[in-house]
């Protein structure tokens, strides 16, 4: 699920150029879960060919949520609100978020988290993290692990969960 949803095209660079892409230029794509997991996702880390640092934007229509709640076990997210107004929901806790608004998760935050777009317009937020081969996210509700290096989900069991 963190992975790409689709491939990705990485724009090429000469040696001496710098390597600079307009966000806007960047193929969006839908990432749609379940009922309620709907975003429109533009990788801009990956389109750039960066190996190490992931950059998403993620636009988020109003009532839809912009990923299962998960939580990372070695990376660390920051997630900035670009524009729109919306919901932190952060592990059974809810927060109101608003453009210019940010949070951290470290990989020793066991708590799971996501964004509701609970606004009249879309929610657009920025996602950074690092990105790790032996990453690991957790989906709790969904009792589902992505293990980066297999690039895809498997299960997990519930008893396993809290222990990670």
């Amino acid at each position: 699920m963190p992975g790409p949803p689709h491939p990705i095209t990485v724009k090429t660079f000469a040696p001496d150029e710098p390597r600079l892409v307009s966000a806007s230029d960047v193929a969006e794509v839908t990432v749609e879960l379940d009922g309620i997991t709907l975003s429109h996702q533009r990788d801009i880390g990956r389109s750039l060919g960066s190996a190490a640092i992931g950059l998403r934007i993620q636009r988020v229509p109003p009532g839809k949520r912009s990923s299962l709640k998960h939580r990372h076990l070695f990376q660390e997210e920051i997630i900035l609100v670009l524009s729109g107004e919306g919901t932190l929901l952060h592990g059974d806790r809810r927060f109101a978020v608003r453009a210019m608004d940010c949070v951290l998760y470290l990989p020793t935050d066991g708590t799971a988290h996501s964004f509701e777009n609970t606004g009249q317009s879309d929610l657009v937020i920025a996602a950074f993290g690092d990105r790790l081969a032996h990453e690991i996210c957790l989906y709790p509700e969904k009792g589902l692990a992505f293990v980066e290096r297999f690039g895809s989900d498997v299960p997990i069991s519930s008893d396993l969960i809290p222990k990670l």
